[in-house]
Formats: C-alpha cells, sequence, structure tokens
C-alpha cells in the first residue's frame, strides 16, 4: 500500500490479535472460503460428537468459542446456537445438538462497541436467550488445537473462531417475512449497509430496491438477483459465483422458495393458487441451474414455511430435483394441486407480522 509517496505494510490476510500463531487452530471469517470451511468445520464436529467413545472429548466436540463481539463475532455465536438447537435438534442419537456450548469472548465491556450501548445489551439479551454464554471484559491469553485460556480458566474446545473485522457490504432480505419481526434493517443501520429487498416489495421505509438480473459486486464475487416469487410475490434468491475460481455459479441463497426437502408454501401473501403458479415458474427457473449447484436455504425442520423440511442446512439442485417430491413435479396442474391439498397452519399473527416488516399498520394489511 502506497501513502503520500511511502510504501506501508499491508497484509490482506485475517488479523489474528497479534498472535499470528493462532492461525493454525482458530480460523477467521473474511472470505466466502472461508465461510464454506467453517460450515464444513462446524458441522463435522457434530458428526464426531456422534461418534466419540468419550465424554470430555465429546463435550470438547460440542464446544464452540467465538472470540471477539464485533459484528461478525456476534452473528456467528448467534448462528451456531440456532443451528444446533433448532436446526440439528433431531438428526443425532447418541448426542443431543441442544446440550451444545457456544462461548463469545469479548475483551472490552460490551458487544458491538461502535454501535449504540442499547444496540449492544439487546444483542447481549438475544444471544444469552438463545444459550450462548457472553463472557466481557476478559481476553483469550493462549489458544491451542484443544481449546483457550482466559487467564486462569481453560475452555476445551474443538472449534474456536475468531471474529476478524469482516465488513458487511448489503444486508438482503430476501422477502418480507411473516413468521417473525426481520432484524435486517437493525443490523443494516447498525453496519451502514444497504438494506436489500425486491423492488416490488411495498415496504414504508427507504431500502434498496433490486430486480431481476441485477448484480451487487461483492470484490471477486458476485451476486447475481434472481426474482423467484411464490412464496411470497416479491421474493428473490441471490446466485452466487466467486470469479476468482471459476464463472459458474457457486451456490444460490434460496430463501423460502427451495428448501431441502420441499417448496416453500403459497398462501401468506396472496391466493394459494395463485402462489402455487408463481412457484411453479420459479422453481422451473431454480432447475435449469447446474445440479453441482449448491442450496443454501432459508428455512429447516421445524419451520412452518414447509412441509417435508429437512435438518440438514443445505443440499445441491441436482440431488433436490433427484429428490424433492415438489421441486420433481413437472406438470404445472399437478403442482398446484400438490402444493395446494396440504397447506400447514399459518405462523402465529402472521398478517400482522408482515405489516410490522413492512413499516405499515397491521390494519393496513
Amino acid at each position: 500500500m502506497l501513502a503520500e509517496g511511502r510504501q506501508l505494510p499491508y497484509d490482506a490476510r485475517h488479523a489474528y490479535f497479534g498472535h499470528d500463531d493462532w492461525a493454525w487452530h482458530a480460523p477467521g471469517l473474511k472470505r466466502i472460503d472461508d465461510a464454506t470451511y467453517l460450515r464444513r468445520r462446524i458441522l463435522l464436529a457434530f458428526e464426531k460428537a456422534e461418534l466419540e467413545q468419550d465424554e470430555a472429548k465429546r463435550r470438547a466436540l460440542l464446544t464452540f468459542v467465538v472470540v471477539g463481539g464485533g459484528p461478525t463475532g456476534v452473528e456467528m455465536a448467534g448462528a451456531i446456537a440456532e443451528l444446533a438447537k433448532k436446526a440439528l435438534a433431531a438428526d443425532f442419537r447418541a448426542v443431543d445438538p441442544g446440550s451444545t456450548r457456544v462461548v463469545l469472548v469479548e475483551a472490552g465491556p460490551r458487544l458491538l462497541a461502535p454501535f449504540d450501548p442499547a444496540l449492544s445489551e439487546k444483542a447481549r439479551l438475544s444471544l444469552v436467550e438463545l444459550g450462548v454464554e457472553v463472557h466481557l471484559g476478559q481476553s483469550v491469553t493462549r489458544c491451542d488445537s484443544a481449546g483457550v485460556s482466559l487467564g486462569a480458566d481453560r475452555i476445551d474446545a474443538a472449534t474456536v473462531i475468531l471474529d476478524t473485522a469482516m465488513k458487511i457490504n448489503f444486508v438482503i432480505d430476501t422477502h418480507v417475512h411473516a413468521d417473525h419481526i426481520s432484524a435486517g434493517r437493525a443490523l443494516a443501520e447498525a453496519a451502514g449497509a444497504p438494506y436489500v429487498l425486491s423492488a416490488d416489495a411495498g415496504v414504508a421505509f427507504p431500502f434498496k430496491g433490486v430486480r431481476e438480473g441485477e448484480i451487487l459486486p461483492l470484490g471477486n464475487v458476485t451476486a447475481k438477483v434472481l426474482h423467484t416469487p411464490g412464496y411470497t410475490p416479491e421474493h428473490i434468491c441471490i446466485l452466487v459465483t466467486d470469479h476468482t475460481r471459476g464463472e459458474e455459479p457457486w451456490f444460490v441463497l434460496s430463501g423460502h422458495t427451495l428448501m431441502v426437502g420441499d417448496l416453500g408454501r403459497t398462501e401468506l401473501a396472496t391466493s394459494a393458487e395463485e402462489g402455487a403458479k408463481q412457484l411453479f415458474r420459479s422453481a422451473r427457473r431454480l432447475k435449469e441451474l447446474p445440479d453441482d449447484v449448491e442450496v443454501l436455504a432459508g428455512a429447516y425442520a421445524g419451520s412452518v414455511c414447509g412441509r417435508r423440511l429437512s435438518g440438514k442446512p443445505w443440499s445441491t439442485i441436482g440431488f433436490e430435483k433427484r429428490h424433492n417430491q415438489a421441486f420433481m413435479i413437472a406438470d404445472e396442474a399437478e403442482f398446484i394441486r400438490f402444493m395446494v391439498s396440504e397447506i400447514p397452519p399459518a405462523p402465529p399473527e402472521a398478517a400482522k407480522v408482515r405489516a410490522a416488516n413492512s413499516g405499515v399498520t397491521a390494519e393496513a394489511a
């Protein structure tokens, strides 16, 4: 890097709090490659715990330590806790994923230090509610292959992850939700990033509206918008390509259009029949993607957004084409009959929740 005619050293890799030797034991998260590696490592920890006979080693495999309470660390700790206690809850026999221990360590007095203190406290309480242990005012003094030390205290953990100050460029909601209050707007405001929705979302607040084919630039990675109505009229998917590896798409963030084991319900924002017609066309578009494109969905087993959802967090287009009953149907009339014949109960107060996420009153919904 050059500054005022002088050459300054610059390292585009991760910063390890002055401990470069930690890199062998604790991955950071800045690139998509890092994210896919971490996902694989986290899921393999559960698989290894299922096979482990030694109780102490099993506990270590089910312990995850996140170092750093910035936006990345807070999001990572919450995501691991939700994965363990919800998505994977029924997927193992020998271990209980609900007993997973997630520890977030922050040397400062509060999480999300650059943000408003009220937001920091809200984030802390949300993590505690998920079962995350939040350690404030404590520093990691040692990190090795068996865990971390916080001064004299030791935490045995097979997985340690560092918050390495990844920048949030976009906060995207694939649709206006009807089953929970989205934190997307609050996260976008806190991160200083655009809040992205379909241009057809019809919400009552400022946002970055995107349309079919629009590209969201992320350096060597591009995120292409696919308009995939059906679950809701404004639903979008995000097709991601890492151009350092090739020009073929890598994975699709499929929201509630295509999930592992099923397609999304169709009656939350329109009639079930009309939604099913739209969803049939959207599913047909996704079938045209290469079979090896990974599917990263927005809901898993336990969600009311589908009927036969798997607890597995990801799949591929090819696997779903062969084994997803709804995705396999090629005839439109048959598809519509299938989708409207077995509609699960609606989320509680779905209209009010969707109205709140739209920024309008429930009476206007």
